[in-house]
C-alpha cells in the first residue's frame, strides 16, 4: 500500500533558528505597546529562483490588521494580494485572503474556549461558505471545506483533529508544547503509517511574538507569513520527521535554520537548509 504522509504544519514552510544560544531574560509580552513588530519580510525559495516575495504589515496598535504581499518575477512585479484580520476580545476571529483581482480566495475563522485557547479553525475556499437552512426553525448551518478541532489534555498535550470535508477524510495528531507554548513534538497516524516530528528551538524572540491574539497555530499555519518564519515564542532551530509504514522505516526528513539577530534578539535574517540541500532565505525588518 502506498503511504501518504501528512505532517501537520509542515505542508507549508517552516523557519526560525539560532546561531547563538544565550540566556534570554525578560522577553517582551505581546501586549506591550513598545515591543517590536514586523514591518516587512523579503524571501525567496531555491526551488523557484526566478521568483521573490515581499510582505508588508499594517497594525492597529499591536493588533495585526493587514498584510500586502507582492510577488516578483525576475525583479518585476507579477502580482499582489492582501490579507485582512478581524478581532473579538483581543483574539483573532477571522482572516480573509484576497488575490490580486480582489477575489476572496480563503476565509479562515477561529474559535476559543473560556481560557482564550484555540478550539476550532474553519476554512472556506474561494470565499464560499455555503449554508443549509432546512431546519424548521430556519437556523442555518455553515458547511466548511476544512476544519480543525483542538482539545487540551491533562498532561499538557493538545489533541488535534483535521477534517477534509470535501473528501470526508479525518486526520488525528497529538501536539506536545513546552512551557513557552512552542510545539516540540507532533505524533500522527495515517493508515499504516506513523509520523513522529521533533522540533528544537533557540531562546530568542520569534518575529511575531508581540502580536496581540497570536497563538501557536497562527504561526504554524502561515496565517502571518508565507516566509520561512515559524515559532510561537522562540525560533525553530531544527525539525525532524521520522516516518514508519507497516513497521518499516519509510522516510527521514530533516531541516535546520540559522539566524542573524538584531540587538533586541529578534531574527533579521533566516537561512533554511533542507534534507535535499536546498537553501532558502528570509530578511525581516521591524518597527
Amino acid at each position: 500500500m502506498k503511504c501518504k504522509i501528512y505532517t501537520l504544519i509542515f505542508s507549508f514552510f517552516i523557519i526560525s533558528c539560532s546561531s547563538n544560544s544565550d540566556d534570554n531574560n525578560d522577553l517582551p509580552d505581546n501586549n506591550s505597546t513598545n515591543a517590536l513588530l514586523v514591518s516587512k519580510i523579503t524571501y525567496n525559495y531555491s526551488e523557484t529562483p526566478d521568483y521573490s516575495y515581499e510582505e508588508e504589515f499594517t497594525y492597529d496598535g499591536n493588533k495585526i490588521s493587514e498584510i500586502l504581499k507582492i510577488t516578483y518575477s525576475n525583479g518585476s512585479v507579477l502580482s499582489t494580494s492582501k490579507t485582512f484580520f478581524a478581532y473579538e476580545n483581543d483574539l483573532i476571529s477571522r482572516i480573509d485572503f484576497y488575490d490580486s483581482n480582489k477575489f476572496l480566495t480563503l476565509v479562515r475563522e477561529f474559535k476559543y474556549d473560556s481560557q482564550s485557547r484555540i478550539t476550532d479553525i474553519n476554512e472556506c475556499v474561494d470565499g464560499n461558505c455555503p449554508q443549509e437552512c432546512n431546519s424548521p426553525d430556519g437556523n442555518c448551518t455553515t458547511t466548511y471545506h476544512y476544519s480543525s478541532s483542538f482539545s487540551y489534555n491533562s498532561d499538557g498535550s493538545v489533541s488535534l483533529i483535521e477534517t477534509d470535508n470535501n473528501e470526508n477524510k479525518e486526520y488525528k495528531r497529538t501536539l506536545k508544547l513546552d512551557n513557552q507554548g512552542n510545539i516540540v513534538n507532533i505524533s500522527s497516524k495515517d493508515g499504516d503509517c506513523e509520523v513522529e516530528t521533533s522540533l528544537v528551538y533557540d531562546n530568542k524572540n520569534s518575529p511575531f511574538k508581540n502580536v496581540i491574539g497570536a497563538n501557536f497555530f497562527n504561526y504554524h499555519d502561515s496565517s502571518f507569513s508565507d516566509s520561512p518564519t515559524v515559532g510561537f515564542y522562540n525560533n525553530l532551530l531544527s525539525y525532524k520527521d521520522n516516518s514508519i509504514c507497516n513497521n518499516i522505516p519509510y522516510k527521514l526528513y530533516f531541516s535546520s535554520f540559522l539566524y542573524d539577530y538584531n540587538q533586541e534578539e529578534y531574527p533579521i535574517k533566516i537561512v533554511h537548509t533542507d534534507t535535499d540541500g536546498s537553501e532558502d532565505t528570509a530578511s525581516i525588518e521591524y518597527k
